[in-house]
């Protein structure tokens, strides 16, 4: 993360977004903590897709006692 803001405030477009404070905080910081957070409840949400969806176990015991 911190060669990655290094690399968006070496252009002056970067730079000037990377001046942007949400009170103390600024923009990039918080867009950052924001980007980590939606990958970890995606991350997660797949995780429990593919083992509820894509396990052999589950989808036999699906199968099992399907009426």
């Amino acid at each position: 993360m911190f060669f990655g803001f290094v690399l968006l405030t070496s252009t002056p477009a970067g730079s000037a977004i990377a001046s942007i404070r949400i009170g103390d905080i600024p923009l990039v910081m918080v867009l950052a903590v924001l980007i980590i957070a939606a990958v970890v409840i995606l991350t997660s949400v797949y995780v429990f897709w593919s083992n509820r969806v894509l396990d052999p176990a589950s989808v036999a015991l699906r199968e099992a006692f399907r009426p």
